[in-house]
């Protein structure tokens, strides 16, 4: 798992101007600013998945891939659904960067209603299942109201 080192903190901490505490929680709000624009969240959601690599590590475990996800995309469309259903299936233990940066740009692409999600035949197996997971649920759903 990443982590940043003294030096790293503090160069941070300089960069936001902040040398208290309650100076940096004020200038954390500013960080979401400057990785929001498309170009640089694209650039910080890798970076997420490669600082909780272990060193050598090419795949993230399933459990650090949920909270990271929750992390990093906690208002992202289908976040919720897909962290649940990486905790329910059994066949994916870990994702790579691949799925990764694919479910990224699934939740961008797809439509709420994933009637588009067919559209693009290159997902990964995994945004796949998740696609028909979250189909068959739905479906048994809206049979349950009738």
């Amino acid at each position: 798992m990443g982590y940043f080192s003294k030096q790293q903190f503090y160069a941070g901490c300089q960069r936001l101007h902040a040398k208290t505490l309650a100076q940096l929680k004020k200038a954390l709000p500013q960080l979401d600013a400057i990785v929001s624009p498309p170009p640089k969240f694209h650039s910080f959601y890798s970076f997420a998945f490669r600082f909780c690599l272990n060193e050598g590590q090419k795949i993230l475990e399933r459990d650090t891939a949920v909270e990271m996800l929750q992390l990093v995309l906690p208002e992202g469309r289908f976040v919720s659904e897909f962290c649940e259903y990486l905790t329910f299936q059994s066949d994916y233990r870990f994702l790579n960067m691949d799925q990764w940066i694919n479910f990224l740009k699934f939740s961008i692409e797809v439509r709420e209603d994933m009637s588009n999600a067919g559209d693009n035949p290159a997902w990964p197996l995994l945004i796949d299942n998740f696609v028909e997971w979250h189909t068959s649920r739905v479906a048994a759903a809206k049979g349950g109201e009738r």
